[in-house]
């Protein structure tokens, strides 16, 4: 039932963990068992309330976990034969023309970056990413995305929609605090400024690599078949909706997709 829950939640765009048992009472039956003292003070509460109370407390709780659902638009079906380079493509390279704080940057090199890693290797290595706002040392990441087997980072991205040189400066500090190889940073990255990147990049004794953004969201879709494409759009959504928290930067992505007649048409 627990479970259940969660994929309702999820369904609903409602924060929300997949099994209650994530947050209290793994293995065992006690409930109040000090982790959340909120949590334990509601149901010493209970166990004395009337039933009358205890029925109009759950209904004040669903009403206040409903009310935080979010306008979010449901993802559509995709039309996976439409999904070509060019059109694929043409979508994701607008939308990052398209200021959204890095959040469009972030996610959708993260979903493209999963799709092809799972397609090869899924048994054996993951891709990660974070909440767009969260700092790396908050989240305890090595960038912004990574490649991981186990508890080890074997390469780690750091993504922005700002120019290359803003993430320059930190990228040595954080190969040596996360005893990385080496560091991807995937920005902004003109084509004029090639030469600025390989001057920046020889005064370093760490090996770091300077990719842009755009060309490297081709060059991942470019690898992927279209059935792949569909399935990083349909993850670059939910990462989207659950780690950053404006609704209209999913909202668009969904319209954009209908513009672009990548999705099935209904009564077709």
């Amino acid at each position: 039932m627990a479970q259940q829950l969660g994929v309702f939640l999820s369904e609903r765009h409602i924060t929300s963990v997949k099994d209650a048992y994530q947050n209290i009472a793994k293995n065992t039956d006690r409930l109040a068992r000090g982790n959340v003292a909120e949590f334990d003070r509601l149901l010493n509460w209970a166990t004395g309330a009337s039933q009358g109370e205890r029925e109009a407390a759950l209904n004040f709780a669903c009403a206040a976990v409903a009310a935080t659902a979010r306008p979010v638009l449901p993802m559509p079906e995709l039309n996976r034969s439409a999904l070509t380079f060019a059109r694929t493509t043409g979508l994701l390279l607008d939308l990052l023309a398209t200021p959204s704080g890095g959040a469009y940057e972030q996610f959708a090199f993260a979903a493209l970056l999963h799709t092809m890693v799972a397609s090869h290797a899924a048994d054996q290595v993951r891709v990660e990413t974070k909440s767009l706002n969260a700092s790396d040392r908050s989240s305890f990441a090595a960038g912004d995305v990574q490649i991981a087997t186990g508890s080890r980072v074997i390469e780690a991205f750091e993504i922005t929609a700002n120019n290359w040189a803003t993430k320059i400066d930190g990228a040595s500090k954080a190969i040596r605090d996360n005893d990385l190889s080496r560091l991807h940073i995937v920005a902004n990255r003109p084509e004029g400024e090639r030469a600025a990147v390989s001057e920046r990049l020889n005064q370093l004794a760490e090996d770091v690599a300077v990719l842009d953004v755009r060309q490297t969201v081709e060059v991942i879709t470019a690898v992927l078949t279209r059935p792949q494409r569909a399935e990083a759009l349909l993850r670059f959504y939910e990462y989207l909706d659950r780690y950053q928290p404006d609704t209209e930067r999913v909202n668009e992505l969904v319209r954009r997709l209908v513009a672009a007649n990548l999705v099935e048409r209904t009564g077709d």
